[in-house]
């Protein structure tokens, strides 16, 4: 009885110490801060900025970017830029949810403004080059555009 009501506590500790708002048809609504403390007990993790509509060379299908971190046992947070109904409905290869940013909290509706405080609140850093930011435990290394750097 003591081991179910031990694992049962730090199950709730464990999840308390990451706590995601809610969902959204499917999105789950997050900030940086919030989901900075997902990372922490992470060897190494990788928040991808996700444009749904994205068309450039640095654009990659979220399937590639989970089989890519599976490689190198990297957990994968996909973030969208933005909400785009059709594209978040599409059943993807992924091991987590796509996360979204929570707009609430950052008080705008604006991309540009609600993405770079995101950003600030996960990295601690502004005008970082690339849509991939990498983590050790928690603690932000770097950010990149290719996903030959991960």
């Amino acid at each position: 009885m003591k081991k179910v009501v031990l694992l049962t506590t730090m199950a709730v500790v464990s999840w308390m110490a990451c706590t995601i708002k809610g969902s959204f048809q499917g999105l789950y609504i997050t900030n940086g801060i919030d989901l900075k403390n997902c990372l922490k007990n992470k060897d190494k993790a990788i928040i991808s900025i996700w444009a749904p509509k994205c068309k450039g060379e640095f654009c990659y299908s979220l399937n590639a970017l989970q089989t890519k971190c599976d490689l190198k046992n990297t957990t994968l947070f996909i973030v969208a830029e933005y909400y785009d109904s059709d594209l978040m409905q599409v059943n993807y290869q992924t091991k987590k949810p796509i996360f979204g940013i929570d707009v609430d909290y950052y008080n705008s509706n604006t991309t540009s403004r609600y993405l770079s405080s995101f950003i600030y609140d996960v990295t601690y850093q502004q005008n970082l080059r690339g849509r991939f930011l990498y983590f050790e435990n928690g603690v932000f290394k770097k950010s990149f555009e290719a996903i030959e750097e991960i």
